[in-house]
Order: C-alpha cells, then sequence, then structure tokens
C-alpha cells in the first residue's frame, strides 16, 4: 500500500483517430438545435438560421458524420432566403463537395439537381450554371433510381432519428436499401410486390 493515499490509476490519452460516434446526450442537443434552426426558418428568421446550421454543419464534418452534407445544403437554402448570395452558395458548395467524396455518387447526383432547380425557382440562373458546370461532370455517369425500382415503402420518419424519410432525400444503398440523410441508420423497409 502507497504512503500517501490509494493508488490512482495512471491517466490514459485516447487514441488518435477517427473520431467514435456521439454521445447520446450530445446527438440530442444536436437535434434539438437542428429542429429551432428549421422553425426559424419557417418563420423566416433566415440568418439566425443559417448561423445555427453552419455550426452544426461544420460540427458534423469535424467528426465526419454522415449528416454534415444536409446541414451545410440547409445553412445554404437559408444563406439565399437571407439575401446574402455569397455566403449561401459557399455553403451549398460545401454540402455538396462533401457528398462528393462518398463512393456513391446518387446522393450527390439528387442533391444537384435539387440545388439548381431551387436556384432557377429563385432567380439564381447565373449561380446554377456555375453549380452545374463545377459538379455537372462528375454526376454526369450517375444515373438515378427511379421510383418503379424502388420496390420498398419506408417509414415516414427515421425510427433512430427522427428526421423525414423522403425517397429523393435518403441515401439509396441500393435498389431495395436506404439510409436515413440526417443519421445515416440503415431504414427499415417493406418490400412492395
Amino acid at each position: 500500500m502507497p504512503l500517501f493515499g490509494p493508488r490512482r490509476r495512471p491517466f490514459r490519452r485516447r487514441p488518435l483517430g477517427r473520431p467514435g460516434p456521439l454521445a447520446p446526450g450530445a446527438a440530442r442537443r444536436g437535434r434539438r438545435a437542428w429542429e429551432h434552426a428549421r422553425r426559424l426558418v419557417s418563420q423566416g428568421e433566415y440568418q439566425e438560421a443559417a448561423g445555427i446550421l453552419e455550426s452544426l454543419g461544420q460540427r458534423a464534418e469535424d467528426r465526419s458524420l454522415p449528416f454534415a452534407p444536409r446541414l451545410w445544403l440547409e445553412a445554404g437554402q437559408a444563406r439565399l432566403a437571407a439575401g446574402q448570395v455569397e455566403r449561401g452558395m459557399e455553403a451549398l458548395r460545401r454540402g455538396l463537395r462533401l457528398l462528393g467524396r462518398r463512393p456513391n455518387l446518387r446522393p450527390l447526383a439528387a442533391a444537384v439537381a435539387r440545388v439548381i432547380g431551387r436556384l432557377e425557382a429563385e432567380g439564381y440562373a447565373a449561380e446554377a450554371i456555375a453549380i452545374r458546370e463545377e459538379f455537372g461532370p462528375l454526376v454526369a455517369s450517375v444515373t438515378p433510381l427511379e421510383r418503379s425500382q424502388q420496390k420498398v415503402r419506408l417509414p415516414a420518419k427515421c425510427p433512430y432519428c427522427g428526421a423525414d424519410a423522403r425517397p429523393d432525400e435518403v441515401e439509396w444503398i441500393d435498389e431495395r436499401v436506404a439510409a436515413c440523410a440526417y443519421c445515416g441508420s440503415v431504414l427499415p423497409s417493406e418490400g412492395l410486390s
């Protein structure tokens, strides 16, 4: 027995490398912040919402979490709605580039089409052309899944995180398996005949 009290275990550093999953409390706080930002968008508080979404996007990107691109895309849309075109385009490009790093480029192709459609609908024709020129060659060879190919029924919401599980927003792993765009969990699905 040591002379000066009980023996203590030595301090152990966490090994370097890829960060681990979020602790449940951190995931809950992040989800609440994301929901708050979406409420702000619905109330027309675009600039405040964009700040929250950019902060969440940066943290998610730093931890290599699968929903980082979605947060950046939503931040870009909020910046555009606030009239901050430069910052909005920067956030949109960041989200699209993160999607472009993934081996499956189908979500990128779908996101590029959505972004270009929204930009054109909101009168940002030059910005839509810039996105098409930057990301068009990357997604040119991708054939999006047709709705008839997706012979599964998805739940309305992800059972793990509560995010909407819309067929055009989830990440299709193949024709029958989809992952939540927010948390990356494989969604339970039912086959259609």
